[in-house]
């Protein structure tokens, strides 16, 4: 009986389990996902799930904090966790042959955490000096910054790991009730990737995790995310200036219409070939940092622009982008749209030899779309896209009256006027 590559599985109690198995690979990925994140922090106490995220490490039914890392380590593995916006994830890389002691280990990390009393302090320590090392980064600081400026007050745009103010107020009650609430079975996907068979470890994952009560995972009503156009400037006393640009489309994407934004960033401002690092950076010379990203959420989809450039270069700078906006009146060159599918292919050909990018990938996927292509299929979806329908319902989203645009740094007020930007 032949073993299905890409798959999907209702576990007990509502557990999504999602695998593709990897013949012949010698290393397995296996990760435990919820679909909350920082957008469920109860105002006031902003980076609650994420320091529920880090607290979960510190010990469990059967492993002290430094224990749970060794099993994992000790076998020449990797053990990682992170919390974004909208979502969590606990992840484990491990030699193939280790894969139960890896689902193993999620499961007291995610399941039987004890909330230890003794670590509490100790670890907010520890984030307190997170959060104050992050305000020392300027790129993450005007970041952040610009997107508490894309809806003022959105749960969902507020930073991940809180402030210093708010993460002082939170009690360990306040991380046990949050964690008991939204990171249930029910809510849980555990997506993995490797040389295993998906019903030993459907059974292994059902005996490990044991016999329990049925329980339902809290679901936080938000606010429908309506993004502003905007142009904003921060004074600061850091000498490098920082330019963030951000276009939006009020629309849930589709894979198709992901995969043409992804496209357009790689066009746009991306990669060392892209029109923006070639005109700004390589042919004017008028900025050090050059990058873009496809933002998306629910119901919500854009490109969010990156700059970096000197104070005595910024006037021109900030001139020859609006240039660079006003050519976008028209699509890109067939040559640059070529060149910008063919990398994000070709970047996805790479990923595929990790195991870690394909378990991550089963997660996105069905996260945003509840379907789960090949790996072959979404490279020839890449290379399939067209240039015009993308353009006909993307142009309008990328002219100047519909940039939001923030300037963060010394001097910005006095250089965002005499740029003239309206």
């Amino acid at each position: 009986m032949t073993r299905e590559l890409l798959g999907r599985q209702t576990l007990r109690y509502g557990t999504e389990m999602l695998w593709e198995v990897l013949p012949g690979h010698q290393v397995a990925s296996l990760g435990f996902f919820y679909s909350v994140g920082s957008r469920e922090d109860p105002v006031g106490k902003e980076g609650l799930a994420h320091f529920v995220e880090h607290f979960l490490f510190k010990g469990t039914r059967s492993f002290s904090a430094t224990n749970l890392t060794r099993e994992i380590e000790r076998l020449g593995g990797e053990i990682n966790a992170y919390t974004d916006r909208t979502e969590m994830g606990f992840t484990c890389t491990v030699p193939v042959a280790s894969w139960e002691t890896a689902l193993m280990v999620l499961i007291e990390l995610c399941c039987f955490p004890t909330f230890p009393q003794q670590e509490f302090q100790k670890e907010k320590n520890v984030i307190l000096s997170e959060i104050k090392s992050a305000n020392e980064d300027p790129e993450e600081l005007s970041y952040d910054l610009f997107l508490s400026q894309i809806h003022p007050g959105h749960p969902e745009l507020h930073p991940v790991g809180g402030t210093v103010f708010s993460v002082e107020q939170l009690t360990l009650e306040d991380l046990s009730t949050w964690k008991w609430e939204f990171l249930r079975d029910d809510a849980l996907v555990f997506a993995w990737s490797g040389d295993i068979d998906p019903v030993t470890v459907a059974s292994r994952f059902e005996l490990l995790r044991g016999v329990r009560e049925q329980t339902v995972a809290k679901q936080r009503s938000l606010p429908v995310l309506k993004p502003r156009t905007f142009v904003s400037y921060e004074n600061s006393d850091f000498q490098m200036l920082q330019v963030i640009l951000g276009w939006h489309y009020l629309q849930k994407p589709e894979i198709s219409t992901s995969l043409a934004l992804q496209v357009f960033s790689t066009f746009w401002a991306e990669t060392m070939i892209s029109r923006l690092f070639q005109n700004l950076r390589e042919n004017l010379g008028l900025c050090y940092a050059v990058g873009s990203q496809v933002w998306e959420t629910e119901g919500l989809s854009g490109v969010h622009t990156f700059l970096s450039a000197s104070p005595e270069q910024a006037k021109e700078l900030l001139v020859a982008l609006r240039l660079q906006i006003k050519e976008l009146e028209h699509p890109p060159t067939i040559q640059e749209w070529e060149d910008a599918k063919n990398a994000l292919a070709g970047s996805l050909l790479i990923a595929s030899e990790r195991s870690e990018a394909r378990m991550l990938r089963l997660f996105a996927h069905w996260n945003r779309w509840r379907h789960i292509p090949l790996w072959g299929e979404t490279y020839q979806q890449i290379l399939s896209l067209e240039r015009e329908p993308f353009w006909s319902t993307w142009k309008n989203a990328c002219q100047l009256d519909q940039t939001s645009l923030l300037l963060w740094g010394k001097g910005a007020q006095k250089i965002l006027r005499k740029a003239g930007w309206p």
